[in-house]
């Protein structure tokens, strides 16, 4: 029961645009003791699925704009199966330093962004 409780509460989060991955992977390898690997899997599955229904939901109420959403598709896919080629290697200390720059330069571009 817990854990359907938990998958609600981050469902809920991720569609406020709170950053819940890290809030269900820290559940699911602190709370549950599920390894990493299974754990990213899990958390993999559970975003892509709320993605899709978001996508269905927000395209019937015409919210997308249908060519930006085809480049974010292709680029997305891209970077997917790039990821992928980095994190089959031994070392992912390079991958981590990258997301972290990554998550550095998105967190200041939110901070200091003009508003419209």
């Amino acid at each position: 029961m817990l854990d359907f409780i938990v998958y609600i509460a981050v469902g809920i989060l991720a569609g406020l645009g709170v950053g819940s991955g890290g809030l269900l992977l820290l559940y699911l390898t602190l709370i549950l003791d599920m390894p990493l690997a299974q754990a990213r899997s899990v958390n993999l599955l559970f975003f892509a699925t709320a993605l899709l229904f978001a996508f269905i939901v927000n395209s019937k109420k015409r919210l997308i704009e249908p060519s930006l959403s085809l480049w974010l598709i292709v680029f997305g896919v891209i970077g997917s199966f790039t990821g992928i080629l980095f994190i089959g290697s031994n070392d992912s200390s390079f991958l981590r330093t990258l997301f972290g720059i990554f998550l550095i330069l998105g967190g200041g571009y939110s901070l200091f962004a003009k508003k419209g």
